[in-house]
C-alpha cells in the first residue's frame, strides 16, 4: 500500500524537485511557449490570408457596362458623350459612350415606356466646369436638387459642387467633385 501524501506535501515535493533541476523547468517553459507561440501565429496567419482573399474579392470586380433603355440611341449616345466629353460608337444594336477605360453605358433601343434611371458621375473640378459650360452651350437646363425647377444653380452645400440635368427619355444625369454617400476606404478596410 502507498503513503498517503496531502497536497500541499506533493506540491513541495514538487517545487523542491523544481528548485532542484532549474533547467528541467526552464525546458518546460520554453516548449509551452514555443506551442503558444506557434498557435497565435497560425492564428494570425489565418486571419492575414482570409481578409487578403477578401480584399483581393474587392480589388478584381470592376462594373464593366451598363444598359441605358432610349427611344433613340445613337442620339441619347452622342448627347450624353459630347456632353461629358468622352468617345462614343455604335456596335450592333447598341450605342456604347466609354465613360473611362472599364465602363460604358450602352445605349439600346427601347419599345414602349421603360422607369427612367438615375445615373451619377464623379469628376474632378475642371472636368465639372468643362460639362456645365458644355450644358449651358447645348442651351440644357439643369438643376441643384434631384427634383424641382431647373434653377441654373450649382448645388455646393456639402463641400462639393453637383447638378442634376434630364434628357429627352427622362434618365436623370448627376455630376459631383465629391462623393458624400459612403466612405468607400473605410468600408474596403474591414
Amino acid at each position: 500500500m502507498k503513503p498517503v501524501t496531502s497536497n500541499r506535501g506533493l506540491l513541495l515535493s514538487r517545487v523542491s524537485d523544481s528548485l532542484q533541476y532549474p533547467a528541467v523547468v526552464l525546458k518546460k517553459c520554453c516548449y509551452r511557449l514555443a506551442e503558444i507561440t506557434t498557435y497565435y501565429h497560425s492564428a494570425a496567419s489565418e486571419f492575414v490570408q482570409h481578409h487578403m482573399s477578401v480584399w483581393n474579392v474587392l480589388m478584381t470586380i470592376d462594373l464593366d457596362h451598363v444598359i441605358v433603355p432610349t427611344h433613340n440611341r445613337s442620339a441619347s449616345a452622342k448627347m450624353l458623350a459630347e456632353l461629358l466629353g468622352v468617345r462614343w460608337a455604335g456596335a450592333g444594336p447598341f450605342s456604347a459612350v466609354y465613360v473611362n477605360a472599364n465602363l460604358t453605358l450602352d445605349f439600346v433601343e427601347t419599345e414602349g415606356t421603360f422607369a427612367p434611371h438615375h445615373y451619377c458621375f464623379r469628376v474632378d473640378e475642371a472636368e465639372f466646369n468643362a460639362i456645365v459650360s458644355r450644358l449651358k452651350n447645348a442651351g440644357i437646363k439643369y438643376r441643384s436638387t434631384p427634383r424641382g425647377p431647373e434653377d441654373m444653380q450649382i448645388n455646393s452645400q456639402l463641400g462639393s459642387s453637383n447638378i442634376y440635368w434630364n434628357e429627352p427619355d427622362g434618365h436623370q444625369w448627376e455630376i459631383l467633385t465629391v462623393d458624400h454617400a459612403v466612405n468607400r476606404k473605410e468600408l474596403m478596410s474591414c
